[in-house]
């Protein structure tokens, strides 16, 4: 009877898993379609940075790298923070003749950290530091509070005139130490200092990367339970089948791994052990290891048991957001095109970590075939065609990306996404789509926005949201009058939205007659004067101000006459 029950049992075992032993699974590197590649990030250089952040078509970051800057005129600085009590470390105010009154140690202008050896009591550095090209603008010898023009534009007085120095060099601010940290997981939101949604002693992961991931401390469901076959690990899976590296089903490298075999992706894959601790979040931007940031992934304390290694994964990878992961797989369904929807449940191996049983498998040993949890798909952003919108105009909007509705094979439900805006101050509001499919919706972003930077997210249901696109929305530049004395030879231009005009400014900031350039001797937002030699007729002024250009105009396309008689 027992051996007939064993022939019994391989051949239950041949039929469940010899039709699978071919599937559809790719070998490492996985598909590597939405969220950040499988690479790591650390040796950027300006290149990468304006490949991301310059291309409409890769939503990361987006919006007009000039426009961000300048709205950040007279916003506070961004510094980066004491790792222990989180106040700025670039500012003076604890520093006092080279004494800081927190812990009455030396200290510099450059920070009120005190620069204590690694492991000694109370011993804290400076993370995320930004820096930017002259932080005392005002030489008064206190690095200022708020941001101006000469922070981040030095003056070249050569020959006596005054010429604004246009920095365009990401790294000359945003510091990139190469091996280091990736200058935004620098950021307190990923350093954990500045926590909006999970635990204030950890970092967080979806603020930039959406609900692919998990923040640490944010009340996700994580198992108790002993794991078993059912639950995959880290790496090390031994079931079949067996990818084209030999590495077996049950693990996330099965899928999650290496590109050491042709093709090659687009860009480098490497091994989840490289792409995890080349994060650089356990490094400052000097390299200054912060060990606390270990037990984010590493698991030390009792019970020392391998087993529950993925216990910790789930800390960022819970199965929440794992079930929740798919693309569309139709042949042809790339960002904008229309009809192709996301089945939860219905894609081709590959394409999602729920698409059908094959990815199921993947993880689980060949021991589940259908994901719990599942619902609505993680949407994700991969383009827009409005970088800056200008305020007092509604402005509709483009996305495209995947996942932006989905059905769930299971019960039939549909999910659509919102889409929310949040300003930098973190407040939000709700926008509904004018028009969406699962790859492309339209919304519009109305006029009555303040000027600001923006992220745009789209959100289904109560859990799953997307990774940020950011927009700029700037001030309407405004000619409301224009006047001209011919006597005095004075220009007077009114409106709105004319911003500053610092010192050493007139090759991008000023006004133009006829396409002439004309001397300023006053300019504030709402008013601006200028000495003119003749008051021409029907002289068509131009305001290129800080933030835009308009010139005035009317519904026949001729200006109006600026000057009538001796005052106009």
């Amino acid at each position: 009877m027992k051996r007939q029950f064993s022939i019994i049992y391989i051949v239950i075992t041949a039929e469940l898993i010899g039709p699978h032993l071919w599937a559809a699974i790719p070998a490492p590197p996985v598909n590597q379609t939405i969220g950040v590649p499988d690479g790591i990030f650390n040796d950027l250089g300006e290149a990468e940075c304006r490949f991301c952040h310059e291309d409409p078509d890769i939503a990361t970051g987006g919006a007009i790298i000039p426009d961000r800057h300048h709205l950040l005129m007279y916003s506070p600085i961004r510094t980066g923070e004491c790792s222990v009590i989180h106040n700025s470390c670039l500012l003076d105010s604890e520093c006092n003749s080279g004494i800081c009154s927190r812990h009455n140690v030396s200290c510099t202008r450059d920070s009120d950290c005190p620069q204590f050896p690694y492991g000694e009591t109370c011993g804290e550095i400076c993370i995320g530091k930004t820096v930017a090209p002259d932080k005392d603008a005002d030489k008064n010898g206190v690095s200022d509070t708020l941001y101006q023009c000469l922070n981040c534009h030095l003056e070249d007085t050569t020959g006596g005139i005054i010429q604004m120095q246009v920095w365009r060099d990401c790294l000359l601010c945003h510091v990139q130490i190469p091996g280091e940290a990736s200058v935004h997981h620098l950021s307190p939101t990923a350093q954990g200092s500045n926590s909006p949604i999970g635990d204030p002693d950890v970092g967080d992961c979806t603020p930039c990367h959406g609900t692919l991931v998990d923040d640490i401390g944010d009340g996700h469901v994580i198992p108790v339970y002993q794991p078993s076959a059912l639950v995959p690990t880290p790496s090390g899976g031994d079931s079949l089948p067996l990818n084209a590296y030999g590495k077996g089903s049950g693990a996330c490298d099965y899928c999650h791994d290496q590109d050491t075999m042709p093709p090659a992706a687009p860009v480098e894959i490497y091994r989840n052990a490289d792409t995890h601790h080349n994060t650089g979040v356990y490094k400052n931007e000097i390299g200054v290891v912060n060990n606390d940031t270990c037990f984010w992934c590493h698991n030390v304390i009792p019970p020392t048991n391998t087993e529950y290694d993925i216990r910790v994964c789930e800390g960022c990878h819970g199965y929440e957001s794992l079930h929740n992961i798919a693309i569309d797989s139709d042949t042809g369904c790339l960002f904008g095109d229309p009809g192709c929807e996301v089945v939860i449940g219905g894609e081709a191996a590959g394409f999602s970590h729920v698409g059908n049983s094959d990815d199921c498998w993947g993880c689980h040993q060949y021991v589940r075939a259908s994901a719990s949890v599942s619902g609505p798909a993680t949407p994700y952003i991969g383009g827009t065609d409005v970088l800056s919108a200008t305020a007092g105009t509604d402005t509709t909007v483009t996305l495209t990306g995947y996942a932006l509705t989905n059905l769930n094979l299971e019960d039939s439900s549909q999910w659509t996404s919102d889409i929310t805006l949040t300003a930098a101050d973190g407040s939000t509001v709700t926008l509904t789509p004018d028009s969406i499919s699962s790859n492309q919706l339209t919304v519009t972003v109305p006029g009555t926005t303040a000027p600001g930077t923006y992220a745009l997210r789209a959100v289904k249901g109560p859990y799953a949201k997307s990774n940020p696109v950011v927009i700029a929305v700037v001030p309407d530049i405004v000619i409301t009058n224009v006047n001209c004395d011919r006597k005095k030879g004075v220009l007077s231009v009114g409106g709105s939205g004319f911003g500053e005009k610092p010192a050493g400014t007139d090759g991008y900031i000023n006004v133009k007659v006829n396409g002439q350039t004309v001397k300023i001797t006053f300019w504030s937002d709402t008013r601006i004067t200028a000495s003119v030699s003749s008051c021409p007729g029907n002289a068509a002024v131009t305001v290129n101000a800080l933030m835009g250009s308009t010139t005035t105009g009317n519904s026949s396309g001729k200006p109006p006459k600026p000057c009538n008689g001796k005052k106009c």
